[in-house]
């Protein structure tokens, strides 16, 4: 459809006879694809030696709408995919004494005006730094978000994770803390084709992080409550905390540098099923143990007896003779797990026990399974 059109309105004799309007434009706009190939298109007329000074004009006039007629498609294709709802957002600050946080207050204590793409596109100018919440008026959510503030390699072992479920994610936000002097993971984004309930989002986002062998000290996971408001900073702001340089949150997986070419990567990549998420989330909340099951199961965790198998939340393991080794998740909140082996698991795991200092002296197996949400 896209080169048919375009071949119409550059046939010979009749290189853009008269000014591309803005309803033509849009018909083009479904696709990066199209937009390029229009695009290139107006500038082989500009170029070929039988056009008219007219055709030049108009060609030129043409680009100028269509350039607009695109950044406003990617603004329009941002707010769908970033904003859960438009009556509360924050923004990012700084005060004279260097204090930095996120107010969704004006000066004058009253609620910042409602969000609308004009002020998306003051994000994306610089001129100010969005915050967003996790979830709407109705407990949905459009995406998941984990971040991580460390240089441990948090976000390489949920992406290994999720990409062995086959979910689409991408990575946002790395830094160096010219403070702190390390390099700073940033984000790690779960695009949604409809908005989840939050209930399933926070689901999902435990069971993703337990897999990981992570605790929630280590990485903070968006939204963090199925009812309670949480917000996380956009992309493709500058980042106004003391330290970051206001350096932009680009996306990696293509290049940096340019605004418009990142947004339209971005809104090029596939989105996760929200009929799949929602699916997995109830796979969850079913094999998980009922109240009675679980005060059951922690009157035998003093003893490492326990019929719940933990296997399947503690992430990666490796045999040891009988056993398994993974990381507990208390030491790794502590430090004291760089190995990440001082959990012991059963072969059928149903007893379980943190070595470290001895079996169960440390920590507990309730606390454990605690740890895990069990």
């Amino acid at each position: 459809m896209i080169s048919g059109c375009v071949a119409d309105v550059a046939a010979p004799g009749n290189k853009f006879a008269s000014v591309w309007t803005e309803d033509i434009c849009k018909q083009f706009m479904s696709t990066t694809q199209g937009y390029t190939a229009i695009w290139n298109d107006f500038w082989r007329a500009v170029g070929a030696e039988a056009a008219t000074e007219e055709a030049i004009e108009n060609a030129q006039a043409s680009a100028v709408i269509l350039e607009t007629v695109w950044r406003d498609h990617l603004v329009d294709g941002l707010f769908d995919l970033f904003t859960n709802r438009t009556d509360i957002w924050f923004r990012q600050y700084v005060s004279r004494a260097g204090k930095f946080g996120y107010t969704c207050k004006e000066l004058d204590g009253q609620p910042l005006p409602e969000l609308s793409k004009d002020i998306l596109v003051q994000h994306l100018s610089n001129s100010l730094t969005l915050s967003l919440p996790a979830i709407s008026s109705e407990s949905t959510s459009k995406w998941l978000c984990f971040d991580s503030d460390t240089d441990a390699g948090y976000l390489d072992r949920i992406s290994m994770v999720i990409e062995s479920f086959g979910i689409v994610s991408f990575r946002e936000g790395s830094r160096w803390d010219s403070v702190k002097k390390i390099q700073r993971e940033g984000h790690l984004w779960l695009f949604f084709d409809a908005p989840i309930p939050a209930e399933d989002a926070v689901e999902i986002n435990r069971f993703i992080v337990a897999q990981s062998g992570l605790v929630g000290t280590e990485v903070e996971t968006y939204p963090k409550s199925k009812d309670k408001l949480s917000q996380v900073r956009m992309p493709l702001g500058s980042h106004q905390k003391v330290g970051a340089g206001q350096e932009i949150g680009w996306f990696e997986g293509t290049a940096k540098g340019g605004k418009t070419s990142q947004a339209a990567w971005l809104l090029d990549q596939p989105r996760n099923s929200s009929a799949g998420a929602m699916e997995l989330a109830k796979l969850l909340r079913s094999s998980r143990p009922s109240a009675q099951h679980k005060a059951s199961t922690l009157s035998f965790s003093r003893t490492g007896k326990s019929p719940i198998n933990l296997l399947p939340y503690v992430g990666t393991v490796r045999k040891i003779g009988k056993d398994f080794a993974a990381a507990c998740p208390l030491c790794r909140g502590e430090n004291l797990d760089s190995h990440g082996d001082n959990l012991r698991i059963s072969a059928d795991g149903l007893r379980v026990n943190c070595v470290n200092g001895g079996p169960n002296t440390r920590h507990r197996s309730r606390e454990i399974y605690q740890a895990f949400g069990l």
